[in-house]
């Protein structure tokens, strides 16, 4: 939850602030100021300190400066203006989905400590990656007993962000895993900044022991079109909803910024073995295994599990 101050001075503002309450709830919690002054005031203002402070200030009045919080003007020429890194700025003459989707991307950017590199909004979360790189891995049958090893009490949840991996064969007791795209529907839903993650979850994940089971996708390319944004959005705001202690399990077989950002930011990293590629030539597996050992802990700082 972001506690967002908006400056109220015309139409424009109140709608937006107004649009951001009905359908962003989840997200923002939203205080509406008459003009700069009263904004000052309640920055100034000594009772304030027992109240939650405002993380980001939406203006569309470039004077007005604070080091109190993060700052986002909506101008008409947002390229005339050399925006700072607690200061943002955006179009104010474009969609508002737009607006909201950037509002959420600079939100996202806020969330990282710059001195530990470490995304603050995961604080409720336990995320468990693993590293699937091979198709139909016999490997991926471990899976589920690492699952149970967490998954004592809490329901948690297995993203699968991989293409083709045999996911579906391992936990198909029955048919609810036939031909499954929710994947590719999570995707859409994440990029459109929807508010309510966990009740989409709720509405397409399948179920299977004490796991809620999010896999398949229509075209492999989605999974490439995944952005670093787009998880940092995600993780905010399962972190945010969700009860101190659960797990989000990922299962990844793309290096691109997005997954190494998630790897990085994972409490495990798992890599699952592909035995059957490597029968009667364990040298070559154990060099594998090795070069991406090492890559990992360059790139992510991260030692992996080997199952």
């Amino acid at each position: 939850m972001i506690h967002t101050g908006i400056i109220i001075n015309d139409n424009y503002m109140k709608k937006l602030s107004d649009f951001i309450k009905r359908n962003h709830t989840q997200d923002f919690e939203i205080r509406e100021f008459s003009n700069i002054s009263s904004l000052k005031n309640y920055l100034n203002t000594e009772k304030n300190k027992q109240t939650k402070n405002l993380e980001l200030i939406i203006s569309d009045d470039l004077k007005f400066t604070t080091n109190k919080a993060a700052c986002v003007y909506l101008i008409e020429d947002p390229d005339s203006i050399n925006a700072s890194e607690n200061n943002k700025v955006i179009n104010k003459y474009q969609s508002i989905e737009i607006i909201i989707k950037q509002l959420y991307d600079i939100v996202s950017e806020k969330e990282l400590n710059r001195n530990t590199n470490t995304f603050i909004g995961i604080s409720n979360l336990k995320i468990v990656t693993f590293i699937h790189p091979a198709i139909f891995s016999s490997g991926i049958s471990k899976i589920p007993d690492i699952i149970d090893q967490y998954n004592i009490e809490n329901p948690s949840l297995l993203i699968d962000l991989t293409y083709f991996s045999g996911l579906t064969t391992v936990l198909a007791g029955d048919n609810i895993f036939e031909n499954p795209n929710d994947t590719s529907e999570f995707i859409f839903y994440i990029k459109r900044r929807k508010p309510d993650i966990p009740n989409k979850i709720k509405a397409i994940s399948k179920n299977y022991k004490n796991l809620n089971v999010i896999t398949g996708v229509n075209d492999p390319r989605e999974i490439l079109e995944i952005t670093t944004d787009d998880i940092k959005h995600l993780i905010m705001n399962l972190s945010s909803n969700i009860k101190k202690g659960h797990t989000c399990y990922f299962l990844v077989n793309t290096f691109t910024d997005a997954t190494l950002w998630l790897l990085k930011n994972s409490t495990y990293v798992y890599y699952v073995i592909n035995d059957n590629s490597y029968l009667g030539n364990e040298k070559a597996l154990l060099n594998e295994t090795s070069k991406l050992c090492d890559y990992i802990n360059k790139e992510c700082n991260k030692d992996l599990i080997i199952i």
